[in-house]
């Protein structure tokens, strides 16, 4: 029995110490996963795959910027027990131009932590480009349907550009920043612009505070939400004020001898300190010429001025010539003969010079050297043709003296003998008429009208106009109103002066009906058509025509085809006064017709009839019809 209990305390003691040791007290070891380094981008992601061997938590260091993704849900904290897990870690949207943003991930078992990842979205580089407007040859911005067209590549410097007075440089500009620009003194404050948008914008000058000098400068594009912060700097450059000079003037202006003409006017735009000078050909002062212009002591830097140029009398015998220069003051000369070599303009001056003076000495003059009054007629211009020295090419000649010259009969036509002389010698002559297209130009064809200078020495020269009828050239020039051929022959001198002559011809002999009223070809037989002629002396008609100071007849036909109611002796040119369209009038060599359409019956009409040779008036036929029911 004894023996027994000893066997069973010793077994109780064994399965004690066997208890014992399977129930020990020591730890279990945890099993971190290995550190993570990671750059995320803004709302980027990360996963990691953890084994922990123990009950876990995992835990963010930055819950602002970063996040666990759980199933839909966003969390700080996981925690868990042993196994296999995936922990997704989630960037917010994170736009830092400055500093970096990072988050460490601590994982925690058996009462131990360790970071077994770190994070970062780093911070981004401030990005703005700056694309300028296109600029044609001619120095203007391109637009396209109202817009500017802009570079397709940026550009780190800009040039400011006078538009009509103002200096702009319009650009656009793309940045990932809002941003606020900050320019030079000069530069008139500028907009901003918002982050990853295209602003367009238009850099320009301040008009009241620019610099004399060429200048350029610095463009910040500063951070709009932190104004320490420059996000990109771009260079600005300007013309200063001293260089600028714009110009809108004649090219040529040109004046009488007597120095009467109204001033010729244009306008400059520059600043105040600008020299005006006129400048003669062989590089003296023009004192000749005046300058006038205007400056507002209140106004900006650069102003458009009004500047008039005129001239004192002209006593020499020769014309004269002299340059207007505008020279902004960084291109102020010492001595004005350094802007002119061998009487013209230098090239490097070209662009200041405002316009060249011509004016005329007293005008040639031309008389008559033999005048055969059997087929010409020869007067100064009177101030009702006038019109003829100014018609097309002829509106660019400053023409001195002018001339009526007309040629009448078959005589003229083959040749007259009538000539004319000049006080001074001609160097040529050229025609100008009307071509079939009904333009006024320089005939460059052979002309039915040329003068030929027969004598010519170093005062005076002699000269005669000849006809060709046979011409092509002749046929343009022809008025069918006046059925005369017409033509202005300019005459050049040697030293560069002009007279010009209306020249015009008629086949028809002058002085045309000499009995002094209209006559009937068959006075015997106008009582067959049944026709009247009776020169009126009072009544409604007479009264209506008395103020044209030529006698009135009165014409009546009574038949549809008048046929034996031809006149002889009729002038050629006739107007019809009234406008008659139903009233006619034909010319003929032998015979001439006056005709009234059908639609005329009842009507009344009036043809004004000239002579050839001077154009006076010399009588108005009243035509009536009358055919009666």
């Amino acid at each position: 029995m004894k023996k027994n209990i000893f066997y069973l305390m010793c077994g109780l003691l064994s399965f004690s110490m066997l208890f014992t040791a399977c129930s020990s007290d020591d730890p279990i070891i945890p099993e971190f996963p290995s550190e993570v380094s990671q750059v995320l981008a803004s709302q980027g992601t990360k996963t990691i795959t953890i084994k922990p061997n123990v009950e876990w938590s995992i835990e963010l260091s930055n819950k602002t910027d970063f996040y666990i993704k759980d199933g839909n849900n966003e969390v700080y904290t996981m925690h868990g027990v042993a196994g296999e897990f995936s922990i997704t870690v989630c960037a917010r949207e994170i736009v830092d131009f400055d500093e970096d943003h990072t988050c460490d991930v601590t994982m925690k078992m058996q009462g131990e932590t360790k970071t077994i990842a770190k994070f970062t979205v780093e911070k981004i580089a401030r990005v703005l480009k700056v694309y300028p407007a296109v600029v044609n040859e001619n120095g203007s911005f391109v637009k396209e349907s109202g817009k500017y067209v802009y570079s397709t590549e940026p550009a780190n410097a800009i040039t400011l550009v006078d538009v009509w007075g103002d200096y702009i440089a319009p650009v656009k500009v793309v940045s990932n920043f809002a941003f606020d620009v900050v320019g030079p003194e000069w530069m008139t404050p500028s907009e901003g612009g918002e982050a990853n948008t295209e602003v367009e914008l238009v850099f320009s000058a301040d008009a009241n505070n620019l610099p004399s000098a060429d200048a350029t400068a610095d463009v910040q594009f500063i951070d709009a939400n932190k104004e320490d912060k420059v996000g990109a700097t771009i260079s600005l450059s300007i013309v200063g004020s001293s260089n600028v000079i714009s110009i809108s003037f004649d090219e040529n202006v040109f004046f009488a001898y007597d120095g009467e003409d109204e001033p010729a006017v244009g306008y400059i735009s520059s600043d105040k300190d600008a020299d005006l000078v006129a400048v003669a050909t062989d590089g003296s002062v023009a004192s000749w010429v005046t300058i006038e212009a205007t400056w507002d002591n209140e106004g900006t830097s650069i102003q458009e001025r009004e500047v008039s140029v005129s001239v004192s009398a002209n006593d020499g015998a020769t014309s004269r010539v002299a340059y207007v220069f505008a020279l902004p003051a960084a291109v102020a000369v010492e001595n004005v003969a350094d802007l002119v070599a061998e009487g013209v303009v230098k090239a490097e001056y070209a662009d200041y010079l405002v316009t060249t003076v011509t004016q005329y000495s007293e005008p040639a003059t031309i008389s008559a050297n033999f005048v055969d009054d059997s087929c010409t007629t020869f007067s100064e211009a009177g101030a009702d043709i006038n019109y003829w020295f100014e018609e097309g090419a002829l509106r660019d000649y400053y023409i001195g003296s002018k001339y009526d010259i007309s040629y009448f009969g078959e005589w003229a036509m083959y040749g007259s003998d009538s000539s004319f002389k000049t006080s001074r010698p001609i160097d040529s002559f050229e025609v100008y008429s009307y071509n079939m297209e009904g333009s006024f130009v320089n005939i460059t064809e052979t002309s039915w009208v040329t003068g030929e200078a027969f004598y010519t020495d170093e005062e005076m020269s002699r000269f005669r106009l000849v006809t060709d009828m046979s011409a092509a050239s002749a046929e343009g020039s022809l008025n069918l109103n006046t059925n005369e051929y017409e033509a202005v022959v300019l005459v050049k001198y040697t030293d560069g002066t002009y007279s010009a002559i209306y020249f015009h011809y008629s086949e028809q002999a002058a002085g045309g009906n000499t009995s002094g009223g209209p006559e009937f070809a068959y006075p015997d037989y106008v009582w067959i058509d049944g026709t009247s002629l009776v020169e009126l002396t009072e009544g409604e008609w007479y009264n209506v025509f008395a103020e044209f100071g030529v006698p009135v007849y009165q014409l009546t036909y009574t038949s549809k085809a008048p046929s034996m109611s031809m006149f002889k002796n009729l002038p050629q040119i006739c107007m019809n006064v009234m406008e008659s369209d139903w009233l006619a009038y034909e010319y003929g060599e032998e015979f001439q017709m006056i005709t009234m359409a059908e639609s005329g019956n009842g009507q009344v009409g009036a043809l004004y009839f000239q002579d050839g040779a001077t154009g006076a008036g010399k009588y108005i036929i009243v035509c009536t019809l009358q055919l009666g029911e």
